[in-house]
């Protein structure tokens, strides 16, 4: 079997800005600011699984010219304008187009109230879902960078949190990136056997991956996750060292990072990678729609029995 290679960054922490219809109206002024402020300084995110799993990351954060530059341990991701390097492994990716925002009608926004956020003037604004808190952020007045963000379950428990805790209005120069001729273009593909909705998300972009892969971008305008389907059966790789999760019935292996979830499942035509920033009560319901983790047969349950 091949082995399986998903190329991650690091910014998975960083909220995706990009959202019925007076929901987005009163959202979009907010989101625009955010993706066009200059700042730096340091973040903090931390994501809590189940109460009882957390997975924590501390980044330094850059914001300049539609570019976020994001590094930790030495290692660094930027992003912005279609385009991806990655001081990680070396890649730098681009995509050619993809499609406008826009934002699920199962939102809408709550009352905004005035704060303070490290010592600076700031509004705090809350996304509801079904009545119930989904998403709180703080957003600096001065500049209309996001301070803070709190994304929340079903059950209304924080699943994940991003807060800088050091902030300058300004942004230090970024380093160069790739030339042109260096970015791996991911090309736009038409869907193939993949959903055009899964649990309320859309299917918004397609593109064609190595080795015969197909990745599928999906969201509802405030959560996304790329959903990757290869036509063979392949190894695990690093979800060997992952842990075992109860969704929908089913089982699947997951890897947990500060700022997304990662799962992988083999079917019994195809193997799935899922990689999103979903919260956990949406990403049970996406998994319930998509083909169920093929189920070893009875000799191989009984041998596992035995021997583990």
């Amino acid at each position: 079997m091949k082995r399986l290679v998903v190329v991650l960054g690091l910014a998975g922490g960083m909220l995706v800005l990009g959202a019925g219809v007076a929901a987005a109206q009163e959202l979009e002024p907010y989101l625009r600011d955010a993706g066009a402020a200059e700042f730096s300084g340091r973040q903090v995110v931390v994501t809590y699984w189940d109460g009882d799993e957390s997975a924590a990351g501390v980044y330094s954060v850059a914001q300049i010219d539609g570019m976020t530059l994001v590094q930790a341990e030495g290692l660094g991701l930027m992003v912005g304008g279609g385009k991806m390097d990655s001081e990680h492994n070396g890649h730098s990716l681009a995509v050619a187009e993809w499609s406008d925002w826009r934002l699920s009608d199962r939102y809408e926004t709550g009352s905004t109230r005035e704060t303070r956020q490290l010592g600076r003037p700031a509004t705090v604004v809350s996304v509801l879902e079904d009545g119930a808190p989904r998403l709180r952020m703080i957003f600096d007045d001065a500049t209309g960078a996001p301070l803070l963000s709190e994304v929340f379950d079903g059950d209304g428990s924080l699943y994940r949190m991003a807060v800088m805790v050091d902030f300058d209005a300004a942004a230090p120069p970024m380093p160069r990136t790739a030339a042109a001729e260096y970015y791996e273009v991911l090309s736009s593909s038409a869907p193939v056997a993949l959903p055009s909705e899964l649990g309320g998300y859309w299917r918004a972009d397609t593109y064609v991956g190595p080795e015969s892969t197909i990745q599928a971008f999906y969201t509802d305008g405030l959560f996304s996750f790329s959903l990757f389907r290869a036509e063979a059966r392949l190894d695990a790789g690093p979800f060997d060292d992952g842990d075992r999760m109860e969704a929908a019935d089913r089982t699947y292996l997951r890897l947990l990072d500060p700022g997304s979830v990662r799962v992988f499942w083999n079917a019994s035509n195809a193997t799935f990678v899922l990689v999103g920033d979903l919260p956990p009560d949406h990403l049970e319901v996406v998994l319930s729609e998509l083909p169920a983790p093929e189920r070893p047969n009875v000799l191989v349950r009984a041998w596992r029995g035995l021997f583990g």
